[in-house]
């Protein structure tokens, strides 16, 4: 069972970095328009900061979510020797 709350887990995590992702590129953008208007620095320094705030969380959600798929492919592992071992049982 705790398999399927990680699963969940990890598709919630997927979403959850969709929208960094989605907001880190329009940051990206505004943050590209900034620089075109060389008189305003502060702006985009601010959207600088931001951007570089989202890309450090898309990477520790990734770490995450490769620590939680290694844990699924552990626990689908175990599970697979169980049913081996459950069937070789039957069969004797």
């Amino acid at each position: 069972m705790s398999h399927i709350c990680r699963t969940i887990n990890c598709i919630d995590n997927v979403s959850q970095l969709k929208v960094l992702n989605e907001l880190g590129k329009h940051l990206q953008q505004l943050s590209y328009e900034a620089q075109s208007n060389n008189d305003n620095y502060y702006l985009q320094g601010v959207f600088w900061i931001i951007f570089e705030a989202f890309v450090e969380q898309l990477e520790s959600e990734i770490n995450e979510l490769e620590n939680n798929l290694e844990l699924l492919h552990q626990e689908l592992r175990a599970a697979e020797d169980e049913v081996m071992a459950t069937r070789e049982k039957s069969l004797a």
